[in-house]
């Protein structure tokens, strides 16, 4: 589904996406976690909005290959992660290789934005102090989709992160290098605009995002307000 351009321009970003951009082909996002496609720059964020809002439970869209969701049970959040297949290779070798942190997460198989995997979701937040990441299918729509079904699960004063906004900045050589998608389907950034930029129900975190010159997720760290 092709939603067209959104209504509302680029916001400014604070980060430069031209050396992030540039950084896809020559660095290795793997810190110490196996095949996790996450900067370093953007753990520490992550580390930072964790230690500052002490969340119970963050809830990922987009599991992979898992290492993200025991990262995140590393610094001690209990963990729901979603994708459309969970692989059961990869949760056996997640047992083996962090025995201690497998009782933290919670895997849900199944379409992130299907009522019935949002209401399971939902049902196991109940309660809980709980933030969000969004990092599975990529396209505006589905982007867009989650940010109404997960967003309401966020705490106030917790975070939703909506991960690679910077697809946006990506010329069409660079989508078909690393395999982004289709660029006529639109990118989160598009939902960002759509869903988060100007909703008084969010407020945009410039500081975190300006923390370091590198991110994967411009204007993608959204703060849900009381």
């Amino acid at each position: 589904m092709n939603l067209g351009p959104p209504a509302k321009t680029m916001p400014p970003v604070h980060v430069d996406t031209a050396a992030t951009l540039a950084e896809f082909a020559t660095t290795p996002f793997v810190t110490g976690h196996g095949y996790m496609l996450k900067h370093p720059a953007d753990l520490a964020r992550y580390a930072a909005i964790i230690e500052a809002t002490k969340p119970e439970l963050i809830i990922e869209t987009g599991t992979m290959a898992g290492e993200s969701a025991a990262w995140f049970a590393e610094q001690g959040l209990d963990v729901i992660t979603v994708d459309f297949r969970v692989r059961l290779g990869d949760r056996a070798a997640l047992r083996i290789k962090y025995p201690r942190l497998i009782s933290r997460i919670r895997y849900i198989s199944g379409d992130s934005i299907h009522p019935a995997t949002v209401a399971e979701v939902a049902a196991l937040a109940v309660g809980r102090r709980t933030m969000v990441s969004l990092d599975s299918c990529h396209t505006h729509a589905h982007v867009a989709a989650e940010i109404a079904a997960y967003g309401p699960m966020v705490t106030p004063g917790c975070y939703l992160v909506v991960e690679d906004g910077i697809f946006a900045f990506a010329d069409d050589r660079i989508w078909r290098k690393h395999h982004f998608g289709e660029p006529a389907l639109g990118n989160p950034m598009d939902a960002i605009i759509q869903c988060l930029d100007g909703n008084p129900a969010w407020a945009r975190d410039v500081d975190i995002e300006a923390a370091h010159r590198i991110s994967h997720h411009p204007a993608g760290w959204w703060v849900r307000q009381p």
